[in-house]
């Protein structure tokens, strides 16, 4: 700046004039919306003339060419940004996670569909999810990609008398795979670690954890519906930390969708997995084998398990941790047991 006072200095207030009328023309030209040239136009015209009246004084030049052109150059960038944020599909409001409900609003209708008529889900047990404050909705996983999460958010928001917005944490490994992960952050599905969890729950939020991880997605078809292991009790201690409760969920119809008949190493690394999973239609059939098989979906919640009693000491004990941790994820095999004698066909209901 001090280089610029130095020229405007040396110049008499015509030719600063001229010389200025001529540079913000070229960026008045740059413009698009006209409401905004319009006004910048009118504060053009006032500001050369004050200096074609004016003496040679710093102070008219450093509060009006100098200041109109800055909070022009302003004004232009956010109006770039304006751009970019329609052109990449990016809202207004984005949380901190990547969270966009612009974005959102526009894509539901299509998660919509697929609950209500494609996977035809039937829920059961929503009123155990708490209509306000922090929960852990901890259920099975299944499916390759992760739409069991979206659809357990599905379920929540339609069914539920407050429909809250679950806040679903899923696998890194989803975040590497070419667009999936730019998308699951624009619809509201954050990694799953510890740190983004305890934020969430800290702000009343309702989240979604799916312990079996990466095995859960992988397993093969025949052992479908076989509940891995819960990781090592991280949901216990979270759950103990935040004083949430947690909600013990069984999903069934995702194991359908992708029959996973076995796993190959050749394109592991592409799509950020060890291995990937081979289905009857995947990579056989490319990006088509990757759509969903029309299976018939159930999703339940059940009574909501209160560990408010428990503090960090207690969490020092790994026995208990391991035990209150093989309880839950017990809870949810005999849900999905309950609702695999319900369904009569995979295909029908």
């Amino acid at each position: 700046m001090a280089g610029a006072k130095s020229i405007l200095g040396a110049m008499t207030p015509g030719d600063l004039a001229e010389a200025l009328e001529d540079r913000l023309r070229e960026e008045l030209g740059a413009i698009r919306d006209p409401e905004i040239r319009r006004e910048a136009e009118q504060r053009l015209a006032h500001t050369v003339n004050r200096l074609r009246s004016a003496s040679a004084d710093q102070e008219v030049v450093e509060k009006g060419p100098l200041a109109f052109f800055r909070d022009l150059r302003r004004r232009r960038r956010e109006q770039a940004a304006s751009r970019r944020r329609k052109r990449t599909g990016y809202g207004l409001h984005v949380d901190e996670f990547g969270f966009d409900r612009a974005y959102w609003r526009s894509v539901e209708p299509f998660f919509n569909y697929l609950y209500s008529n494609y996977w035809r889900i039937e829920c059961t047990g929503v009123e155990n999810v708490p209509i306000e404050g922090r929960g852990i909705i901890v259920a099975n996983h299944s499916g390759l990609l992760p739409w069991d999460s979206v659809m357990l958010r599905e379920a929540v928001q339609i069914e539920h008398s407050a429909q809250r917005h679950v806040r679903p944490l899923i696998e890194d490994f989803a975040y590497t795979m070419p667009f999936l992960g730019p998308f699951l952050l624009k619809i509201g599905i954050a990694r799953a670690d510890r740190q983004n969890a305890e934020r969430l729950l800290a702000a009343d939020k309702l989240i979604a954890t799916f312990p079996e991880g990466v095995k859960g997605i992988t397993k093969l078809f025949r052992d479908r519906y076989q509940l891995q292991r819960f990781g090592r009790g991280g949901t216990i201690r979270l759950a103990v930390r935040t004083k949430s409760p947690i909600i013990p969920t069984a999903i069934i119809g995702g194991e359908e969708i992708y029959p996973i008949l076995a796993e190959t190493e050749v394109v592991g690394g592409f799509l950020g997995l060890p291995k990937v999973p081979l289905t009857p239609t995947f990579p056989l059939l490319g990006p088509l084998g990757l759509v969903p098989l029309p299976s018939k979906w159930y999703i339940r919640f059940g009574t909501p398990i209160d560990l408010s009693h428990l503090g960090e000491e207690d969490l020092k004990d790994d026995i208990l941790v391991n035990r209150l941790n093989e309880e839950v994820r017990a809870q949810v095999q005999s849900m999905v047991h309950d609702l695999l004698r319900i369904r009569r066909s995979a295909w029908m209901g």
